[in-house]
């Protein structure tokens, strides 16, 4: 520990003239010890399918003249080294891998509890050279201690595997110091050893500034050509597949437009050829109108500013969809100006054309009492609900009987605005009976059941007043 005199102790407080130096950490200061690996581990994540931890050894005293052949297990390593050292050393052992059978261990690998997953003859291994901080007593290998904080320092291509450290050597290295590798001392007087120094990657400049999709064009050399676009600002954020951002920016600021790369207050509209993420986000925001690029090619085409169309708008603010929806019905069709037949076919597009759309008749017959319509011929039966006696059961759709001047009828009630039905219940207002009267005492019997009574007439009524051309009086066609 070193530290300033004149410092005051805090206890869990680092620095402030309170300094702890570890041996370790200084060159020159430490034992290594050099071992050879015996067995290994498999890594996991992103050391997977490789030995990503090793079992290291030292070997017992030979005899003179002679190389070890038994060693003892003392430590397992797994730090100090890259990623591609540790590639590099996994590709040089990978052949030579057995798997470890703890029933039946190699007779020259001595271990401990702790058991390698796989070992290695000691011929094809390679020897490691390990820095830790002190030996401790373990019972989990053979040696009965291991290294506390083992790592790599290197390996030591400059020693064949059987002059690696033995037990001799490391009984020395626990008696010297109880076990401190931190045997040496640091002459301060002298020249302090000098670290290895990593080599650094020259660092690349970070060059910050706008993407080129975002800077604002040079329009500087653009020539005004017409006042189309006065003192008007707009926002470009996408162009089409023919006319790029710039180009359309370009063409804005010829007929005298102002060109911003965000919306302001004063934008007068967004234009869009293309629709992403920034066009959506704009929308979401729902400050501006968002207007096709199409639109911005018929002002440039005809050299005016062209009203706006339900067609050329992405989106719409609401005050700009309150006045689209005075100027235009539903189907983007102009209450007063003139269309074109390319503009009438897109409105008819947009019409639905289901069943379901169908305008309901009450809603028809309002409209024409509303613009006095109601008085025209093909109109005299609007108001009329009508069930015709076409059936031998009534009110059983499935018993129409087929062939008779009733099917006539009803087409020519249906043609002059009647609504027929099949089923005789509460809203019908007339029966319209032929020349078979079979059933009028059964449907009299069924009209008392009804609160609003309807009138049972013949046909004659329905013939006489599409041939005079206007309802006639129902009292002389009563049944």
């Amino acid at each position: 520990m070193v530290k300033d005199p004149t410092s005051i102790y805090k206890p869990d407080k680092r620095g402030e003239g309170w300094l702890k130096i570890k041996p370790e950490y200084v060159t020159g200061l430490m034992d290594e010890l050099d071992l050879l690996i015996v067995g290994g581990y498999w890594g996991k994540g992103l050391r997977g399918g490789m030995m990503s931890h090793f079992l290291c050894a030292v070997a017992e005293i030979p005899t003179p003249g002679g190389k070890p052949s038994v060693f003892h297990s003392i430590c397992r390593v797994g730090s100090g080294y890259t990623m591609k050292e540790l590639y590099d050393l996994g590709l040089k052992l990978a052949k030579h891998w057995k798997p470890y059978h703890k029933r039946e261990p190699p007779c020259n690998i001595l271990c401990g509890t702790e058991k390698p997953e796989v070992y290695i003859e000691p011929c094809n291994s390679v020897i490691v050279q390990i820095k830790a901080a002190e030996i401790v007593t373990s019972d989990m290998y053979k040696t009965d201690c291991t290294l506390r904080f083992p790592r790599i320092e290197k390996i030591r291509e400059d020693k064949e595997w059987h002059e690696c450290m033995t037990l001799s050597m490391l009984e020395q290295l626990r008696g010297r110091a109880s076990g401190k590798l931190a045997s040496k001392h640091l002459d301060v007087a002298n020249d302090e050893p000098q670290e290895k120094k990593r080599k650094t990657l020259p660092k690349i400049k970070k060059i910050i500034g706008i993407a080129e999709q975002f800077k604002a064009p040079d329009l500087s050399n653009v020539s005004k050509v017409s006042n189309v676009f006065e003192d008007v600002e707009f926002c470009v954020l996408t162009g089409t597949e023919n006319h790029s951002k710039s180009d359309l920016e370009s063409k804005i600021a010829e007929c005298g437009g102002n060109v911003v790369q965000n919306p302001g207050p004063d934008t007068y509209c967004i234009i869009a050829g293309i629709e992403n993420v920034r066009v959506k986000n704009v929308i979401s925001s729902n400050k501006h109108d968002v207007v096709r690029a199409e639109w911005l090619l018929q002002c440039f085409q005809t050299k005016m500013f062209v009203p706006w169309q339900p067609a050329f708008m992405i989106h719409m603010t609401p005050d700009t969809k309150l006045h689209f929806a005075r100027e235009f019905d539903c189907y983007g069709d102009s209450y007063s100006a003139d269309i074109d037949v390319a503009q009438l076919k897109e409105v008819f597009s947009r019409v639905n054309n289901s069943i379901d759309a169908k305008m309901p008749l009450e809603v028809i017959g309002e409209l024409e009492e509303r613009y006095s319509w109601d008085s025209h011929p093909l109109s005299m039966f609007r108001r009329n609900t009508i069930y015709l006696d076409l059936y031998a059961v009534v009110n059983d759709p499935k018993t129409k009987i087929c062939g008779t001047r009733l099917t006539v009828r009803a087409l020519d009630l249906r043609f002059y605005g009647a609504k027929v039905v099949s089923q005789l219940k509460e809203g019908v207002s007339h029966v319209v009976m032929g020349e078979d009267r079979a059933r009028v005492k059964e449907i009299k019997m069924l009209r008392r059941t009804f609160e609003k009574k309807f009138k049972i007439l013949s046909e004659l009524w329905v013939t006489d007043s599409i041939r005079e051309g206007k309802l006639q009086s129902e009292n002389q066609y009563l049944i």
